[in-house]
């Protein structure tokens, strides 16, 4: 989600504007599961509030944000699906687990608090390897920090990590698989899961370009984009005007107090820049300078 902040801490509404139609694109498009990171925190804490009954905030997880205030709403530390066999109809479902985690940092907004990721995951791992066959953990971390993630939770299988910082390949620590998402959502990645004959899982990834030649654009989210793209711009410019007309209040009342201060007898700093002897040596007789 957009995290831009004014000067007083709040998102800009322009900001604020692109995170409704990127929450609307989520409850459209039927997303399962959304990692709320440190970024996301402000905003999400906000549609709690105006919109308690948004469908979407049921599946936001999180494992090491937790709640310091009972206004404050608690997030799940992770959300198990079903997933149906694709080729073997009588095939046993497989149940996945999707815990959440996020980095530390931008600090979180008043009463919240985030915890160690690594630890959270640890805790939350065991608890739900004993539930769900596949342990999956979503975050937003560093290259680093996904790693240690992986070596104190043995028990995840897999770490998708939105880093966002460049293009990192699959790299396995211990068992344990870690994903990186594609930088600025150049390709698309995709994580498939083979279940053998014994129950155990094997993984195969693979990048997909979004190339406009081979993947042309969908009509009905390239009209939600555009969509979204004018209310950020509406929300922007009426913000720009409300800023204008600020300014010009903040003018008028000068010139009210300008106007004030040369009716009782005073002479005003407009009258010195129309004297036009500032700062010779022998000023007029009525100059402000004589005194």
């Amino acid at each position: 989600m957009a995290d831009d902040r004014a000067a007083h801490g709040y998102l800009r509404s322009d900001a604020a504007a692109k995170d409704d139609w990127i929450l609307k694109a989520y409850r459209e498009l039927g997303v399962d599961v959304v990692n709320v990171s440190s970024h996301d925190l402000r905003y999400f804490s906000q549609v709690s509030k105006r919109s308690p009954n948004e469908p979407l905030l049921n599946r936001l997880v999180s494992a090491n944000i937790g709640s310091e205030s009972p206004v404050a709403q608690t997030l799940h530390p992770y959300i198990i699906r079903d997933i149906p066999a694709r080729r073997v109809k009588t095939a046993k479902r497989i149940r996945v687990a999707l815990i959440g985690l996020t980095e530390t940092d931008p600090p979180p907004p008043t009463g919240f608090k985030i915890a160690d990721p690594a630890e959270a995951a640890k805790l939350k791992a065991i608890e739900a390897k004993h539930k769900a066959d596949v342990v999956i953990v979503l975050a937003k971390v560093s290259t680093q920090e996904a790693a240690r993630i992986a070596r104190e939770a043995p028990n995840v299988d897999v770490i998708i990590d939105g880093n966002g910082e460049t293009f990192t390949p699959p790299v396995y620590v211990g068992r344990t698989l870690i994903v990186f998402t594609p930088f600025e959502t150049r390709m698309l990645g995709e994580l498939r899961f083979y279940r053998n004959p014994a129950g155990q899982f094997s993984t195969w990834q693979r990048f997909i370009a979004l190339d406009e030649a081979a993947i042309p654009e969908d009509a009905a989210i390239k009209e939600l984009v555009d969509a979204a793209n004018n209310a950020e711009i509406q929300a922007r410019n009426n913000s720009k005007g409300l800023l204008s007309q600020w300014l010009l209040g903040g003018k008028g009342q000068t010139r009210d107090k300008t106007e004030q201060s040369e009716s009782s007898g005073y002479v005003s700093s407009a009258a010195c820049n129309k004297c036009g002897h500032r700062g010779r040596p022998f000023p007029r007789r009525d100059c402000l300078y004589q005194t």
